[in-house]
This record gives structure tokens, C-alpha cells and sequence, in this order.
């Protein structure tokens, strides 16, 4: 009785180990990533409302000066955030990351609106990781 007691307990701990390593050593990195892109892919969104905002209320003549043609830095804008810095607060592996908007026009009135983020999974790393949102945005008639 007590050698199968010892037993079962071996195996049980046996089992448990198994599924400790299998979890936390390979699935709890593709866990913290999805998360992270998760925040990117939120941060990217906010911004890339914040420009289709701006382009449907504003007048046609002043979208140039809002949202000019190229490409444009935000990433001083998000690391003077409150907002975006609460996001960022709770991402583990976004180091070193850039957001820029990138703006193209298709006609008179319509415009394609890109927001690319780029990080590293490490402090001074590569930037390997990367999210890109566009949308197509036509601006009113009157």
C-alpha cells in the first residue's frame, strides 16, 4: 500500500513537472508576445483614429498642414502621453520602439493613412517586431 502511495506521487510529480516546463519555459513567451501586440496593435489604432479624426473635420484646404504627405515621427507624442505610457507600462518586451504615420494621397480628396510600430524584444536590440494599420479616408465635399 504505501509503494503505491509513493507511487502515484512520483508519477503525479512527474506529470506536473512535465507540464510546468512545457508551459512556463516555451508557451509563456508566445503568451508575453501576444500581449504586446495586442498594445501595439492598440496604440497604432488610437493613432490612426486620431488622423482619420482630423482629416473628416477639418476644412480640404487644411488637411496639408494637419496631416502632412510623408512620413511623420509620432514617437514623441506617445512618450509624452499619460495615456499611451499607462499602455506601455504593462507591455514586457517593447523596448526601443518608433510610430510613424505615413500619409499618401490617392485623389483630391481621398488619402491612405498608415501607422507603423516598430520595437525590439530586448533593450538595444534589433527592431524585429512590427504592426501596421492603414485605412483609406475620404474627406467631406463642402
Amino acid at each position: 500500500m504505501l509503494l503505491e502511495v509513493l507511487m502515484g506521487m512520483v508519477i503525479l510529480a512527474m506529470g506536473f513537472i512535465m507540464f510546468y516546463n512545457l508551459y512556463y519555459d516555451t508557451g509563456y513567451k508566445f503568451i508575453r508576445r501576444a500581449r504586446d501586440y495586442a498594445i501595439a496593435v492598440n496604440i497604432s489604432e488610437r493613432c490612426l483614429n486620431s488622423a482619420k479624426a482630423k482629416v473628416i473635420s477639418v476644412a480640404k484646404a487644411a488637411i496639408p498642414q494637419l496631416l502632412p504627405p510623408g512620413e511623420t515621427d509620432l514617437t514623441p507624442l506617445i512618450k509624452g502621453s499619460d495615456t499611451f505610457q499607462k499602455s506601455l507600462q504593462c507591455a514586457e518586451d517593447i523596448h526601443d520602439f518608433e510610430v510613424k504615420q505615413i500619409v499618401s494621397a490617392y485623389g483630391p480628396r481621398m488619402l491612405r493613412i498608415s501607422v507603423v510600430m516598430t520595437w525590439s524584444l530586448f533593450p538595444r536590440g534589433a527592431k524585429t517586431m512590427r504592426v501596421c494599420l492603414s485605412t483609406y479616408v475620404c474627406n467631406r465635399e463642402y
